[in-house]
């Protein structure tokens, strides 16, 4: 990935970084959001964006694309992270 897009370490920092930052925003909303619609109901749905941002990040053609791409699946609204507390 990193010869394909030609990333130099720093972008590749960047890209780690943008994956916590993500994740760090919207803990908190996505458990709200959990207690809302039911974690069964949440936790699919986290699934099916997940696997659809993954699936992207396999596409991705720039450095802006990965940038974009990493801090969504970093954000707690796309990830799997939850506890199941239903």
């Amino acid at each position: 990935m990193n010869k394909d897009l030609a990333l130099s370490s720093e972008v590749f920092g960047v890209v780690s970084g943008l994956f916590f930052i993500g994740y760090f925003i919207f803990e908190v909303p996505s458990n709200v959001m959990m207690q809302r619609f039911g974690a069964r109901v949440w936790i699919a749905r986290i699934l099916i964006t997940w696997g659809i941002v993954s699936v992207l990040t396999g596409f991705a053609q720039n450095t802006t694309q990965l940038y974009i791409l990493r801090f969504l699946s970093g954000s707690r609204i796309f990830s799997r992270d939850h506890p199941i507390s239903d």
